[in-house]
């Protein structure tokens, strides 16, 4: 039997009276009807979910819906659902792990997975692919246990135009922005500075065939002194039009003594700090074993630990 206990309800957050947060409102009867109707082919539904919804627009009024089981179908899956509980309340097993395992059971889905413990999902999930996906691999990347690591993955190795090696340097330089709340003045500057400069060194890598380019392979060429890195652009196959195809790593040869140039390549390789651990080098250099594009495109299952 269902019970509820009033005084294990959390503290709910400040809200205005009219339950209107900027472009958003708090859901009401009619948005969750979905969550309650009958289940169709590839829904999720959770036969023991206590459901409390709120009745009223400040919260003063909770409804609970019993016996009713909570219906998620794909289309809700494929959004960012945010689960909130104390450690060890249920999360992973109740909602995280189900969830998986309707995914999964749909062959035709590409499945990736944060297994944030490490090491709590593979035996799950190699389970579940055995009876719905036979002879489909798992893959496992594992950025700070390398043998656990099937497929290595080095993004940077497949690299074949300037718009891709934007891409990476992008993702890579503005990941670490998310991660901090401080500002700095010129923010924007120093974010593209450092993009741009990224970007050139990972095509000039890309471009030689005597190398395999990675982002710890970048780094170490950023963290190399004006004179080393002069000596790579002098034997480079494209010596010839290096300016124009490289034009940030000539705007840092040519003002290597200026002061803000010096600290764009400190800015950048202060970004690609992470790619000095040697676990995560293991980890992302050498040939890419694994195309993630192709993984998304044909389906397949993807743990990152």
């Amino acid at each position: 039997m269902n019970s509820i206990i009033a005084r294990d309800r959390p503290d709910e957050p400040p809200r205005l009276a009219c339950g209107v947060h900027g472009n958003a409102r708090l859901a009401n009867r009619r948005d969750l009807a979905g969550l309650f109707a009958a289940a169709r082919p590839g829904d999720l539904v959770l036969t023991d979910a206590t459901v409390l919804a709120e009745e009223r627009d400040d919260g003063a009024s909770l409804s609970a819906h019993l016996h009713s089981g909570l219906r998620l179908s794909s289309d809700i899956r494929e959004r960012h659902l945010l689960a909130v509980g104390s450690t060890g309340c249920g999360k992973t097993q109740k909602l995280i792990l189900p969830q998986l395992a309707a995914d999964i059971a749909d062959p035709t889905r590409t499945v990736i997975a944060l297994d944030a413990k490490g090491g709590v999902l593979p035996g799950f999930v190699a389970a579940l692919a055995e009876r719905y996906r036979p002879g489909q691999p798992i893959r496992v990347v594992n950025f700070k246990n390398p043998g656990r690591t099937t497929h290595r993955w080095n993004p940077a190795a497949r690299i074949a135009s300037r718009h891709e090696a934007l891409e990476i340097a992008h993702a890579v330089c503005a990941n670490l922005e998310a991660g901090t709340n401080e500002g700095r003045t010129n923010e924007a500057f120093w974010l593209f500075s450092s993009v741009n400069l990224l970007a050139d060194v990972l095509r000039m890598l890309a471009d030689d065939p005597k190398e395999i380019g990675s982002l710890a392979r970048a780094k170490q060429i950023i963290d190399h002194s004006a004179y080393d890195l002069a000596v790579i652009a002098d034997s480079h196959p494209f010596k010839a039009s290096f300016e124009q195809r490289y034009p940030a790593v000539r705007r840092y040869l040519d003002g290597s003594n200026n002061v803000t140039q010096q600290s764009v390549i400190a800015d950048c390789a202060m970004r690609l700090t992470l790619f000095a651990d040697e676990a995560v080098c293991r980890v992302t250099s050498g040939p890419d074993e694994l195309d993630l594009r192709g993984l998304v495109r044909e389906g397949g299952v993807l743990i990152l630990e």
